[in-house]
């Protein structure tokens, strides 16, 4: 994992970065984005958080929801950027996603 925080952020946004790793919840995100990109290669990040939604709400769903802002920064930390390609919810091409 690298810096969370720009160097240029304020003091908060470096604790913030801190509190999220220490609790346990920067591992869990990152745990439930790798579920999805080994499950759904190749999908938009919007595709991603869908498919997540609907796996949350779904009888016996996941405990652990992502908000999407958590969802678009775990991708950045833990996955690799593909081609772009159409997608159905943004209604244009985007950046796809998969395994690093």
């Amino acid at each position: 994992m690298g810096e969370m925080a720009r160097k240029t952020d304020p003091e908060a946004s470096h604790q913030a970065a801190r509190d999220l790793v220490r609790s346990g919840a920067h591992r869990t995100q990152s745990d439930a984005v790798l579920g999805l990109l080994e499950k759904y290669p190749g999908r938009s990040c919007k595709g991603l958080y869908a498919l997540h939604v609907r796996e949350s709400q779904a009888p016996g769903g996941r405990l652990f929801f992502v908000d999407s802002t958590a969802l678009q920064r775990r991708l950045s930390d833990c996955a690799r950027r593909g081609a772009p390609a159409f997608c159905e919810i943004a209604r244009k091409r985007v950046a796809t996603w998969f395994l690093n």
